[in-house]
């Protein structure tokens, strides 16, 4: 029974010492949506270099209809 008033306990009390922190807002370059009635398509890839390998990641496509 004594365990079961520890866990509770815990539970209940344990988000107490938690403490949520946020940073100031990501600035991009981002221009924002595509608008009403438009597309955006964007078309990229990357390249992991290392001395014994390179990893490459292509075609990374993104598309987007407002």
């Amino acid at each position: 029974m004594n365990l079961r008033i520890g866990f509770l306990a815990l539970l209940v009390l344990a988000p107490l010492a938690l403490f949520a922190q946020g940073g100031p807002p990501l600035l991009t370059d981002d221009p924002g949506t595509p608008g009403r009635n438009n597309w955006e398509v964007n078309l990229g890839y990357t390249i992991d270099r290392q001395p014994s390998d390179n990893y490459y990641e292509t075609p990374i496509l993104d598309m987007n209809y407002g």
